[in-house]
């Protein structure tokens, strides 16, 4: 029974009208297994992406300390694991600050803010992680002077030193897609609920309430199998056919209910 249900919900619309009678929670069941479905697809496609950071935004750091710093009127020193000396400069999605607080808090690059002996990282004004210098593979040693006067041995000291820290904000971006997809979706559900109810009723107006809603829910849950597969594939228009197929199996389900009218005696 469960599979045949299965079957129906994903390929098979004109059925859907035979569980009517289906309690609350078996309905509830359904809607968490399909909607968990599509979040596992997310979550996974989240995790497993290529890394958005890492040796590539230390160079082009680096890169921005030649081009832009004044030795003249800054000095940053790294020896022995502690960072002396103060700065602020921005590169791309990042800014550093050296011995200096966040001048604004909702900042919405990635800031690094380097202290004596450690770095914290932050996103969006959230703190998401600290690492002691002293954590780090090697000792590395540079400065921002030698750097700016395209100094080798710094600038390459200087990168591998600022790779692992950077690759710190993995798990965080990982997260904030995660988030931020379950957010777009679940907005685009509740609003795919209501257009369906709507349609419904236009397409069959003499369906009783409770069992339209659980019929609606029914329905709905193809939007869940092919966002699924839009999420997998990285094909963004299939999550606007898994709206259009969810009202369209929503029209095909109403349209072959016939309310039947039984007298008594």
């Amino acid at each position: 029974m469960f599979y045949n249900r299965i079957k129906d919900i994903i390929c098979h619309p004109s059925r859907i009208g035979l569980y009517f009678k289906d309690k609350v929670y078996v309905i509830i069941i359904h809607l968490v297994l399909f909607m968990g479905l599509l979040f596992g697809v997310a979550a996974l496609d989240s995790l497993y992406k290529p890394n958005s950071f890492g040796r590539n935004d230390s160079i082009d750091i680096s890169e921005t300390i030649s081009n832009y710093f004044d030795s003249s009127k800054e000095v940053v020193e790294y020896k022995n694991y502690k960072m002396s000396g103060t700065s602020e400069l921005s590169s791309g999605n990042f800014t550093l600050y050296v011995n200096r607080e966040i001048a604004d808090k909702n900042i919405t690059t990635y800031v690094l803010v380097f202290s004596e002996d450690k770095v914290s990282g932050y996103f969006k004004g959230s703190k998401e992680f600290d690492e002691a210098y002293s954590n780090l593979d090697s000792d590395y040693s540079f400065t921002f002077e030698n750097i700016s006067k395209n100094n080798t041995k710094d600038k390459i000291s200087f990168v591998e030193f600022l790779t692992p820290i950077i690759e710190e904000y993995e798990q965080a971006h990982a997260n904030y897609i995660f988030l931020t997809n379950v957010g777009t979706i679940i907005v685009y559900y509740i609003a795919l609920l209501i257009a369906m109810f709507i349609f419904s009723l236009l397409a069959n107006p003499v369906i009783a309430s409770k069992i339209r809603i659980k019929l609606v829910i029914y329905d709905s849950l193809i939007f869940f199998v092919v966002s699924s597969i839009s999420v997998l594939f990285g094909a963004t228009f299939l999550m606007y056919l898994a709206l259009i197929m969810a009202v369209f199996y929503s029209n095909i389900t109403f349209s072959h209910i016939i309310k039947v009218k039984v007298k008594k005696g």
